[in-house]
């Protein structure tokens, strides 16, 4: 009986571990030639949106346990709302499922994008828990540990006489799993199927001579014939605390079996073929795919995260001209707008994120979207949701200049700019006088003319040039301030030097280099025309009209319709 009940926890717990394993590795799909596509590859929009921690690198893991060592060293505040004690902190840590947030107050910054890196845990188990649960809990579960490793070090000795030599073989194997789970735990952290398995090792090194002695086996044998004669009734009748209990736990593995790893791996299963659609642009199937798993399993965030990845494709198609895609509201009525995808990105982050997702990176996206969203519909809740998204974002990662810079942007077009001049301040802090600062520096300026200081504005400008010769948008920026103040000479100067860079970046464009301004040669084109018509505008205030007329044939060459620069004639 005993050794019956010894046996089904392990059983179990292997059927569990075989479904988490076998069920993801089955559903998931195998596209030949989509590695290197655009795509929703691993059932995750980070890998192209962000620098998530994605690879299990032992350098990767090395620096991350390094910044882990730094939080627990620095014990930096993740809420400035409460007071620190900081004795308190460093005995009873940050709490449970706090480590993420924790990390990220110390994360180093990556050279190219100066987003720090994110993870869900330290990759080591103690200084995961020392983090969480402070010195107590870190000295609470190394004593868990050490006790049964001691225990079975004090039966190999003390008893090593007189245990026969399965009970040695059994002792030694049980003692090197043990080592050899925290050696590979100090470069990870347990799942919580291993820490089931970890609980059942505790509770055979604790029954060891239970299970292993004659006595034991003979006490069964002798008991064996009455315990089959008892039925079912009187079994339950006399017994029936333990039944009910018995019970409970088998219903409760039922369902922890059932939700955890069957409705997971249907779900899988429903849009195992997502990547392959995605990649042939069969968009209509990876959103029927979606739906199916959402209904199966509605509590897994990343299919929410596909959604918002697939619409905001599908908008860029219906930019360029394809019909792949309809997008529909709620009484199914076909809205082939920019603004309809929007929304349906912007719901399908806020879905993932009140289902659990807690990444920074889908509150950043939610953020963008519902900037763009607010910006097209004139919708003040939705630009109240963006701020707020922005903020969390940044609480997650204090040490991100992108995010800060993104939320100014958003500041400024809400019609907000003194508190974008105060978010670009804390971004300006962080990048110091690196080149990095440039962008910072120059929408700082954006703020202060909103606020109409244009002479701060224009010395912010100025400073911004002098850095960097070939930052357009100042050049611009000056120009129109020279020009309101008469100094046509100094616009006109700024003018072509915005004409040169441009003139070239075109001419790389259409050799087939590499744009160094834009991305888009529809915008380069549009910035090239709205520097000519400016320049020509001031060659006709100035009266010289063979300047202004080189510039009107350089126009219709662009293919600028006449109509629009008949008022420079």
């Amino acid at each position: 009986k005993n050794a019956s009940k010894s046996f089904l926890i392990p059983l179990l717990a292997l059927v569990i571990s075989i479904g988490l394993v076998t069920g993801a590795g089955f559903t998931r799909s195998v596209s030949s030639g989509a590695v290197d596509a655009p795509g929703l590859l691993d059932r995750t929009y980070t890998d192209a949106y962000s620098d998530d921690v994605v690879t299990s690198s032992l350098l990767q893991r090395m620096n991350i346990i390094k910044s882990s060592i730094d939080v627990i060293v620095d014990r930096p505040s993740i809420d400035d709302s409460t007071t620190r004690f900081t004795l308190l902190d460093h005995v009873f840590g940050y709490g449970p499922e706090s480590f993420r947030i924790a990390f990220m107050q110390r994360s180093g910054a990556l050279t190219e994008s100066k987003i720090p890196i994110s993870t869900n845990h330290s990759h080591n188990f103690l200084l995961h828990s020392w983090i969480e649960t402070g010195i107590l809990g870190v000295v609470v579960i190394s004593g868990l540990v050490l006790a049964v490793i001691i225990v079975c070090i004090y039966q190999l000795v003390r008893f090593r006489n007189v245990l026969t030599r399965f009970q040695l073989m059994f002792l030694i194997g049980i003692l090197s799993l043990l080592c050899a789970r925290i050696f590979e735990q100090l470069l990870g952290v347990a799942t919580v199927t291993d820490l089931m398995l970890f609980w059942i090792m505790v509770g055979i090194v604790c029954n060891f001579m239970i299970l292993t002695t004659e006595t034991t086996k003979i006490a069964v044998s002798e008991s064996k014939v009455s315990v089959q004669s008892r039925s079912f009734r009187e079994t339950i009748s006399s017994q029936p605390i333990s039944c009910v209990m018995i019970l409970f736990a088998i219903i409760m593995l039922a369902l922890l079996l059932w939700y955890k790893t069957i409705v997971p791996a249907i779900a899988f299963a429903q849009s195992s073929n997502i990547n392959d659609d995605f990649v042939n642009g069969n968009f209509v199937g990876v959103l029927e795919s979606l739906q199916k798993s959402l209904i199966t399993d509605p509590t897994q965030y990343f299919y929410y995260s596909n959604l918002a990845y697939l619409y905001e494709a599908a908008s860029k198609y219906q930019i360029s001209g394809s019909k792949s895609v309809n997008c529909t509201d709620e009484e199914m009525n076909v809205l082939d707008t920019d603004e309809c995808f929007l929304q349906l990105t912007y719901q399908a982050y806020l879905s993932g994120i009140d289902v659990g997702d807690m990444r920074w990176e889908s509150r950043y996206k939610a953020a963008q979207s519902a900037t763009e969203l607010a910006l097209r519909s004139q919708s003040q809740p939705v630009a109240l949701d963006a701020i707020r998204l922005y903020e969390e974002s940044i609480f997650m990662v204090p040490n991100s200049h992108v995010i800060r810079l993104s939320f100014a942007q958003a500041l400024i077009d809400f019609g907000n700019p003194d508190k974008a001049v105060d978010v670009l301040i804390e971004s300006l802090d962080i990048l110091g006088d690196s080149p990095a600062s440039i962008d910072s520096r120059f929408w700082l300026g954006i703020a202060n003319a909103n606020m109409g200081n244009i002479s701060t504005a224009y010395e912010i400008w100025s400073e911004v040039i002098a850095v960097d010769p070939s930052y357009i948008e100042a050049h611009q920026n000056l120009a129109l301030i020279d020009e309101a103040n008469g100094q046509i000479d100094v616009a006109l100067e700024r003018y072509s030097h915005v004409i040169s860079l441009l003139e070239t970046d075109l001419s790389s464009w259409l050799d087939g280099g590499v744009s160094r301004y834009y991305n888009d040669l529809a915008l380069l084109q549009e910035s090239l025309i709205e520097a000519y018509v400016q320049r020509a505008s001031l060659y006709l205030l100035e009266g010289g009209l063979s300047l202004r007329d080189v510039d009107l044939e350089r126009l219709l060459e662009l293919g600028v319709d006449p109509d629009r620069i008949s008022h420079l004639r």
